[in-house]
Order: structure tokens, then sequence, then C-alpha cells
């Protein structure tokens, strides 16, 4: 596995954007795993997830590539 900070030194500046995807639950075809329930996928604590995956990312953006879009 390559580390995003790792591709980031190698490609080196002018990178047009930074993107991520945030995975909030696992797929329905593995549903008898963990998923999570209607109520507690509108919950402030479910929803605030997002923001903590994003996180990092716009701190390695800040770093290499500040002020390009996310």
């Amino acid at each position: 596995m390559i580390a995003n900070a790792d591709l980031l030194k190698a490609s080196g500046p002018g990178v047009d954007g930074l993107s991520y995807h945030h995975y909030g639950a696992i797929s329905k075809r593995c549903a008898p795993m963990a998923q999570t329930t209607e109520p507690a996928a509108l919950s402030e604590e479910w929803l605030t997830r997002t923001d903590q995956t994003l996180s990092p990312y716009q701190k390695q953006r800040d770093t290499f590539e500040a002020g390009k879009p996310m």
C-alpha cells in the first residue's frame, strides 16, 4: 500500500485537487456484518464521521497543495 502523503510528494506541485470518499457503512450485501439503524445513521455522532474522515485529507491538501479544492 502507498500512503497518500507519499503519492503527493512523488507527484510534486500542481495537482488540480484532492479527493477522498467516506464509507459510512458496509454494503447491503454484507448486511449480516455490523451495520447501523436508520435512527443511528441520522444521529449527530454518525453524521460527524464524515468530518473525521475528511480531516487528515484536508491536512495533506494544506501541506502539499494549499488552496486547492477538495
